[in-house]
């Protein structure tokens, strides 16, 4: 009998945990490739090291151990060093060196396959569309081959080895398995196995892996209710696009901070659901609903805002709490100022009424129809244009008071108020004007310290002050400060201190006079050409011209001051005079059977387009003259002057009444032998007829535009365009109408067609939303349908509506639409005078608050299905019923009676979502999603009433802890910020991506980017709300800490700060980017567990905090700012402490009242959600209770059970 002997040595642990046979001949190959390197040692003396190396392993390690790989490399070494085979050890070492750092810098996106859980692939945390980061590993490669391949070991470690040394070659930090495949069968290729490659081949998703789906059911998306065709489709696509949208949509940076679980970026199986002025024109603006009115240009609004950002080589600056001038008049909000290189034709657009303005070629317009034309297609003669100008908002201020408004500019510290009486019979005295509260001044002057320069701190807005301000626009100008550093010349600086006025004897005199009059100390001297010049050395006067008036330092930037809207009538007359003075000429003089005329040439287009609304405002016409071109002479005063920019002019015809309006102010006009114009321009009502379109140069290097809520604004003086909740009012009102369908349906005439026309209407729009879709006051709007109807009739249609919602199973992956729908007790107060939308899209007549009986009727028989379920009564997943409460709900007996029902199903199956209206007009979706609308518009038109939320980001905040370690409560707060920055560049960048796809008709979105049947984008990107998700607030504080959200006051404070940290962000990112960007509790069924399962792999402490059994992979973060599931904390506690975030988190929260298998009463239901409604802030309640459903004899029981009560089945 031969006898065996026990090996000393059986297994070898490998980096990557898996356990393998020991095996000398690897030590030999090992020690042979380092001695080829480091002089060239034999087969023979590399077999006698590798046995020296065996027998060091025998006295350092017990008979069985199992080996690490380090511990093989070191006794390698040890004994290389020993035996003085330095050259050798050295290049032995130079190799694990440059091998560990392989491994720490160079990432792959690698699976872990498993037999039978296809869920982790779908999710992406250990697949290659998941695209998890792992350390590189070429002995992977070699298990792959030998386990999917059937290629021998020694082949696999070959292909391996020629594997890694390209790609360390390459100089890559991240590859992806499908590039380490393609070089694999490169290698299998070339060494004859060809076959193999099959085996092998990635088709977006690698055969191996779609077997396994096509086999495996995933649990990723628990909607699909079985394995079917569809779902693996499903499957297949996601992991296809997400692959795509890590690699083509989102930057790097975005990808990794995905992968490595910092961010999580929700529904990445989804990436593809969900024009100019010169700026020299002028808009009207107001800051606040109840601001000042300005006129000021595009150019100066662009600079209002020092916020913005880049996108598609656009300059973006987003405008918070702006209005701007629409049609008719009327206000509507103004989102955002932009401007880029002007590369288009500019066209100078003149109308009958004197009107003109400069726009690119391609600019739409408004005709007389109310109806968009571009720019390039107007005709000359024959189209006529929206004109308008304001002309009623005049005040009649006749003083600025200088204390309060250069407060506002920040030198309150700077400035002092001479002789100002701070109490009744209190002696003068000078102040800094930060300290001038309730105090007079109306005799006082201001003043810098150490300065002799003073102005009025009441200045006078009188005709004469009116003469010197248009003075100086038209004749004055800052002084230069040229800047030098080391000498080099850095350019001029208009902020000086000085200010000069360059005109005629008369004008100078008179100037002189008011300044003396105002106590302004001035000096004067003559020009080169005769002239004289008045020089203001005040820098006082300079920063009132400029900071306060808004008045520009360069020609070509003249205007006038930004509140003269605001100025009395006297001031007005003066300043135009003043102008007249100074830049006007007088035609007609003297001459028989001319009229008089007033011409006034500026290089500013912001200039003469306000004094053409001036004009307007003081009672007579005015014209705006052609375009003259750059580079045009004229002779001024003996001077030749050369036009280095387009010169603009406005004429006018001195009547009797403007005559009798401005020559007391206007030096000229005294001056003349005036010959009355015989008759005013024509006055023009609406629309004017365009007289002239002619192509202009423009030496600005950009042009600019803005978007309005409205679409559109008035531009100097010419109406101009600008360039997922779903209303059941769109459907009523248009009819079935999408480009995907031949066949187009009209307004439904019946309760039944209209249902069918809603559920059509959905499932088309499943096809390019990525969530939930909501459906928005869905009892009031049928109202008008079921006037008449029995209440047997009703509830028949409430069920057709809920089944037909209900069974829509052919959306992604055969699931059935994911729905809400928005149940009211009664009609909300600003519905009630909206008029309603009945049969065939007519209005009816009444409001719907005329409809308040049969919508709650209606809300009685939708609950009534709701309550019975289907035919074996289990519960309807979907459309989810979020019934709103508000105020009325409990003071009206018929809403409270409604309110109460919907509490008795809440403790029979739990169904109802409480949602709770308090003051804002909201529409639900999805789990918790939510938005508050504020376009009165919108409220006014509920055909219009629909949301976006464009993205959801979540931050990993428990890996965020891990990142400031244990205690570094201060340095949480700079990673949370590196997350959330993330977080919205992944918005901005899917922003700029669907954008393209919605650009242009072909293209996937464009059914949502175009306008829709109401004149709007049915998706508009700058209104949608970009989402930023959390996760995991509690496990976050647990690691810093030691303690979980419920254990401690300080603990839960410290919650509470981070979330407000979270919120005051979302805030700056708005108004930096003009979007909404808000938080919500993240929808975390599968974000929960792929980010715990990435932490545990490169943050072990995460073992600490994770919630569930790890061994059995059932783990996860507890969701969003929610208390731990089993937190010994009870109910009521629960939902006043939760609900203390909820004002922080605008775009969903919910509070869950989990109560198992327990059925409480109605009345403890009905109390529950008062007390929420009345002692705290939340935004939505549920009871959520606990079903068994057999699937043998399909019958419900309450709780969770092992076998069915009513058959014994155990499945």
């Amino acid at each position: 009998m031969i006898k065996i002997q026990k090996r000393f040595f059986t297994s070898v642990r490998k980096k990557d945990g898996r356990i393998v046979s020991f095996n000398k001949g690897k030590i030999v190959e090992a020690v042979f490739r380092a001695a080829r390197q480091g002089g060239g040692e034999t087969w023979r003396m590399t077999r006698k090291i590798a046995d020296d190396v065996e027998e060091y392993l025998k006295k350092n390690y017990l008979q069985g151990e199992t080996l690490s790989m380090k511990a093989i490399g070191d006794a390698i070494e040890t004994v290389l060093m020993e035996s003085k085979h330095l050259l050798t050890a050295k290049a032995y070492n130079l190799h694990r060196i440059a091998r560990q750092k392989m491994a720490q810098k160079l990432k792959v996106s690698k699976k872990k396959r498993k037999k039978t859980d296809i869920t982790d692939f779908a999710l992406l945390v250990a697949t290659e569309t998941e695209a998890e980061l792992t350390p590189w590993s070429r002995d992977k490669i070699s298990h792959a081959l030998v386990k999917e391949a059937n290629i021998p070991l020694k082949v696999a470690n070959r292909v391996a080895h020629n594997v890694e040394k390209k790609i360390v070659a390459s100089g890559l930090k991240q590859v992806v398995t499908g590039f380490i495949r393609e070089l694999v069968d490169s290698e299998l290729l070339e060494l004859g196995y060809g076959k193999k490659i099959k085996e092998q081949t990635s088709l977006g998703i690698p055969t191996y892996d779609l077997q396994k789906l096509i086999f495996s059911k995933s649990l990723e998306n628990s909607n699909i209710a079985s394995h079917n065709p569809e779902a693996v489709n499903l499957v297949i696509a996601e992991t296809t696009l997400k692959q795509y949208a890590l690699n083509n949509i989102f930057s790097r940076n975005l990808a990794t901070a995905h992968l490595e679980g910092k961010i999580h970026i929700h529904d990445l199986g989804y990436p593809i659901r969900v024009y100019s002025f010169a700026k020299d024109e002028i808009v009207y603006i107001k800051e606040g609903e109840y601001g000042k009115d300005e006129c000021l240009s595009l150019g100066a609004l662009f600079n209002r805002s020092p916020f913005g950002y880049e996108e598609n080589g656009f300059e973006i600056k987003p405008l918070k709490d702006f209005y701007i001038r629409d049609y008719n008049n009327q206000w509507t909000k103004l989102l955002r100022v932009v401007r880029h290189r002007a590369k288009k034709r500019m066209l100078f657009i003149k109308t009958e009424d004197g009107n003109g303005i400069v726009v690119t070629e391609d600019h739409p317009m408004i005709d007389e129809d109310l109806n968009q034309i571009v720019a390039g297609e107007i005709v000359p003669g024959k189209t006529k244009l929206i004109t308008c100008y304001p002309s009623n908002i005049l005040s009649n201020s006749d003083q600025i008071d200088l204390v309060t408004e250069f407060k506002k500019t920040g030198q309150a510290d700077t400035i002092f108020l001479s002789r100002a009486y701070q109490e009744e019979n209190s002696v003068a005295r000078d102040i800094k004007i930060k300290e001038a509260n309730n105090c007079t001044y109306d005799e006082s002057s201001i003043y810098i310290n150490g300065s002799k320069n003073r102005i009025p701190a009441i200045f006078p807005l009188d005709e004469e002050t009116g003469w010197l301000i248009g003075l100086f626009i038209a004749e004055g100008n800052f002084t230069t400060v040229t800047r030098y550093k080391n000498g080099e010349y850095l350019g001029k600086d208009y902020l000086g201190c000085e200010t000069t006025i360059t005109c005629g004897e008369e004008e100078t005199n008179k100037a002189k006079a008011i300044l003396n009059k105002l106590k302004i100390e001035f000096g004067e001297k003559k020009t080169n050409n005769g002239c004289d010049a008045i020089r203001i050395y005040n820098k006082l006067f300079a920063d009132f011209l400029r900071e306060i008036f808004g008045i520009q330092h360069l020609s070509r930037l003249k205007c006038l001051p930004q509140h003269y809207l605001r100025y009395s009538k006297r001031f007005l007359k003066g300043m135009l005079a003043g102008i007249i003075d100074g830049d006007g000429s007088i035609t007609g003089n003297g001459k028989e059977q001319a009229n008089t005329r007033i011409n006034i040439r500026v290089s500013s287009k912001t200039l003469v387009t306000q004094i053409k609304h001036l004009a307007s405002v003081l009672g007579f016409e005015s014209i705006l003259r052609n375009v003259e071109g750059m580079g045009s002479e004229r002779v001024y005063r003996g001077r030749v002057i050369k036009q280095n920019y387009p010169l603009y002019g406005v004429s006018f015809g001195v009547t009797q009444e403007v005559y009798d309006l401005l020559s007391p102010f206007s030096i000229k006009l005294q001056s003349i032998d005036f010959k009355p114009a015989r008759k005013s321009l024509r006055s023009f009502q609406g629309a004017s007829k365009v007289t002239n379109v002619v192509e202009v140069k423009i030496k600005d290097e950009y042009v600019y535009d803005v978007t309005t809520e409205s679409g559109t604004f008035l531009c100097s003086g010419i109406l101009t365009h600008n360039c997922s909740s779903h209303s059941l009012e769109y459907i009523k009102k248009y009819g079935l109408h999408m480009e995907k369908l031949d066949i187009i349906s009209s307004p439904a005439k019946h309760a039944r067609t209209l249902t069918g026309h809603l559920n059509t209407f959905l499932a088309s729009m499943q096809a390019y939303y990525a969530g939930a879709l909501g459906v928005g006051y869905i009892n009031v709007f049928y109202a008008p349908y079921l006037v008449g109807m029995s209440a047997r009739d009703i509830k028949q249609e409430a069920q057709y509506l809920i089944f037909s919602l209900s069974q829509s199973a052919f959306s992604r992956g055969g699931q059935v639409l994911f729905l809400d729908a928005n149940v009211h007790t009664g009609v909300p107060s600003y519905l009630k005078d909206v008029p309603a939308i009945g049969p065939g899209g007519e209005y009816t007549g009444k409001t719907y608050g005329d409809y308040e009986k049969e919508a709650q009727i209606f809300a009685k028989a939708l609950m009534d299905v709701w309550r019975e379920g289907d035919s074996f009564g289990h519960i309807f997943a979907f459309p989810k019923m979020d019934l709103h409460i508000n105020v009325d709900t409990f003071s009206d007996p018929k809403q409270y009676e409604l309110l109460e029902y919907a509490c008795l199903i809440a403790s029979e199956n739990g169904v109802p979502y409480f949602v709770f209206d308090r003051d804002d007009v909201t529409l639900s979706a999805c789990c918790r999603l939510r938005t508050t609308i504020t376009d009165d518009y919108v409220i006014k038109h509920p055909e219009s009433m629909r949301f976006c939320g464009f993205q959801n980001v979540t931050i990993n905040l428990p890996q965020a802890a891990y990142r400031a370690g244990r205690g570094g409560i201060e340095k949480l707060f700079p990673e949370i910020e590196k997350a959330m920055d993330l977080a919205m560049e992944a918005h901005l960048q899917k922003k700029k991506f669907i954008g393209e796809l919605m650009k242009e008709e072909g293209l996937p979105l464009w059914e949502l980017g175009r306008i829709a049947r109401d004149g709007r984008p049915y998706v508009d990107l700058e209104k949608a709300t970009y989402i930023i998700g959390i996760i995991g607030l509690n496990e976050c504080v647990q690691y810093l800490t030691g303690k979980e959200l419920h254990e401690e006051e300080e603990i839960y404070k410290l919650g509470l700060k981070i979330m407000s940290f979270m919120y005051l962000k979302t805030k700056e990112y708005g108004k930096k980017y003009g979007l909404r960007v808000a938080m919500e509790e993240s929808p975390a069924e599968s974000a929960a567990r792929r980010l715990a399962k990435v932490d545990l792999r490169e943050y072990p402490q995460s073992k600490e905090v994770v919630k569930g059994d790890i061994e059995k992979e059932e783990f996860y973060y507890t969701n969003s700012i929610h208390f731990s599931a089993s937190a010994p904390i009870n109910l009521v506690d629960r939902i006043v402490k939760q609900s203390k975030f909820h004002t922080l988190i605008e775009s969903g929260a919910i509070l869950h009242a989990f109560i198992g298998e327990e059925k409480p009463s109605p009345a403890s239901i009905m109390n529950l959600v008062k007390k929420t409604w009345e002692a705290t802030k939340a935004a939505q309640l549920t009871i959520s209770p606990e079903f068994t459903i057999c699937n043998k004899c399909d019958r419900l029981t309450r709780g969770l059970k092992e076998k069915c009560p009513h058959c014994g089945s155990t499945q």
